[in-house]
């Protein structure tokens, strides 16, 4: 889940290939991630989605960001 500071940069399914590729390295991996692992796999989301340089940006990147990120335990 997060705000259109996140999806004015990523599509849906960029944000999960994302977090797929950097959180859990691989979407067959299924072992459940520690909370410090998820906190770091958002933050890493955020970061990803900031601007890198605020003159060039056209506003994109700049935005305020919110994401939670929810893993289902099976």
């Amino acid at each position: 889940m997060a705000c259109d500071g996140i999806w004015d940069v990523l599509t849906s399914q960029e944000a999960v290939s994302f977090v797929l590729k950097n959180t859990y390295k691989n979407k067959y991996n299924t072992h459940r991630r520690t909370i410090a692992e998820l906190q770091r796999g958002v933050e890493n989301l955020l970061d990803a989605c900031c601007a890198e340089d605020l003159h060039e940006s056209d506003g994109i990147g700049t935005d305020n960001m919110t994401a939670v990120l929810v893993e289902i335990a099976k």
